[in-house]
């Protein structure tokens, strides 16, 4: 079986929202170390304003990464 006659793979938009959610991840960890490192100031409340931003993005994809899953699993499908 070669990879172009498989059927056996996630939608493409699951792996978009899959990824996104990934990288809303990878970013929000060091935002919040250094909001947490650096002294109050219009620098920190910047940084609070994207982590919170970004926080609130990774639910949001991950109910629509379940929603597009839900509409049918790739070896549920016949």
């Amino acid at each position: 079986m070669t990879c172009s006659t498989r059927t056996d793979h996630y939608p493409a938009t699951s792996k978009l929202l899959h990824w996104l959610v990934a990288a809303c991840v990878t970013i929000t960890a060091p935002v919040a170390i250094a909001m947490t490192r650096i002294d109050k100031g219009p620098t920190r409340d910047a940084l609070y304003n994207l982590h919170t931003s970004i926080g609130v993005l990774i639910p949001t994809f991950d109910g629509s990464t379940s929603f597009n899953l839900m509409k049918g699993l790739p070896w549920s499908r016949q």
